[in-house]
């Protein structure tokens, strides 16, 4: 339980904090708009660039959590809190903002979220470790999506 604690700390980290405007975070709309960019211009290309690093940055967070360990030396990450992504070994920067957009289309809901959110929700939806093995009740007592509401 502990461990599972600290883990879900660590992922609020990435959530902007009560300091922080809403104005002054980004969302959905926002990773929506600069990951589907075609790239034809400066600008455009700058704006996809912001979301390839913004994106890169959270799968690089996510990695660090899951190689986390307390000082006792068990893992800070618990498949069974929900948080289980596994990312492809070869996954080109294209197929992950492809996998963001073909997401917040599907569920324009999230384009209000906090892309932290909207991003993790996508990855996860997109890569669960969940597989077609796990019963319809494992999987009915897995949290759902994350939301910052």
């Amino acid at each position: 339980m502990k461990n599972t604690i600290v883990a879900l700390a660590t992922m609020l980290l990435l959530i902007p904090g009560p300091g922080i405007s809403q104005e002054d975070y980004v969302t959905g709309f926002w990773l929506r708009d600069h990951c589907s960019e075609k790239r034809d211009t400066n600008q455009s290309r700058v704006n996809w660039t912001e979301c390839v690093f913004y994106l890169n940055g959270l799968i690089d967070g996510y990695h660090l959590i899951r190689n986390m360990h307390t000082t006792e030396g068990t893992p800070v990450y618990d498949k069974s809190a929900g948080m289980c992504i596994q990312f492809p070994k070869a996954m080109t920067t294209g197929q992950v903002t492809e996998t963001v957009v073909r997401y917040l289309d599907k569920y324009p809901e999230q384009l209000l979220e906090p892309a932290t959110m909207a991003a993790y929700n996508a990855f996860s939806d997109t890569f669960s470790c969940y597989d077609n093995a796990d019963s319809n009740q494992e999987r009915a007592h897995r949290p759902g999506a994350l939301t910052a509401h």
